[in-house]
């Protein structure tokens, strides 16, 4: 796990390094990020990844990693905004191709290699400050027995003890919406408007469906998942 290091401003600073060369680890590491570098083979291992470590940059390799461009977008379908930075081929012509992949499927930033060092520096503290600066930067922390469910705003993500849960969009924000409301009644009607909007009219059992998937994910975790969201009945929900 990471060691938190804090720069000038107060801004912590975590990378997940994949596929980076031992030069480049290092030399972040001398200028005091706290880098972990992952061997991955597909998403589930990058997810794994990603889920323990919870990183604030992700730093990838995509030589050593090509497949990932066409699989980021599945974790951007996920609401998983983590700045991810690329490190592309030497090759001009290539590079080109590549930096429009990855930024297209949802990448933040592209290097083509040989990297100049204070690029890359000025890449991920200025994407961390954006990210960390986001209006929807809020984070909430609910604590439940023995667990700890963190939702964390800028990154789009919620963890539970430090590991993600792997949600929907629809599950995700509608559990980002009963911590940002804990120890509240959230009647149905507000979480309709929120997951649907006023124009469309969602299925009868639609709010049951994704509370019963929310338990299910949670109680994977250890948590006692109607204790600590309960149904309120003909209501709606509470968190806490």
């Amino acid at each position: 796990m990471f060691k938190s290091r804090r720069k000038e401003g107060g801004i912590i600073m975590k990378i997940l390094g994949v596929g980076l060369t031992q030069t480049c680890i290092d030399r972040l590491r001398g200028d005091g990020y706290h880098v972990a570098n992952c061997e991955v083979k597909d998403e589930d291992d990058l997810w794994g990844c990603v889920g323990s470590e919870i990183p604030d940059i992700v730093l990838v390799n995509l030589d050593e990693c090509s497949w990932l461009t066409n699989r980021l977008q599945k974790l951007r379908q996920q609401d998983i905004h983590i700045p991810f930075v690329g490190i592309g081929t030497a090759t001009q012509e290539s590079r080109a191709e590549q930096r429009a992949d990855f930024l297209a499927e949802g990448g933040n930033d592209f290097l083509g290699k040989p990297v100049f060092y204070p690029e890359l520096v000025a890449s991920i503290d200025s994407l961390h400050r954006l990210h960390s600066g986001s209006v929807h930067g809020r984070s909430v922390m609910v604590r439940f027995g023995e667990a700890e469910l963190y939702l964390d705003m800028a990154k789009g993500v919620i963890s539970v003890n430090g590991v993600y849960l792997k949600l929907t969009s629809m599950e995700y924000k509608l559990l980002e919406l009963l911590m940002l409301h804990r120890n509240q009644l959230v009647k149905r009607a507000t979480i309709e408007n929120v997951l649907y909007g006023y124009d469309e009219v969602p299925d009868h059992n639609s709010i049951q469906v994704l509370m019963f998937r929310i338990r299910g994910k949670l109680s994977q975790e250890g948590i006692e998942a109607k204790e600590l969201i309960k149904t309120i009945r003909e209501q709606g929900y509470c968190l806490g």
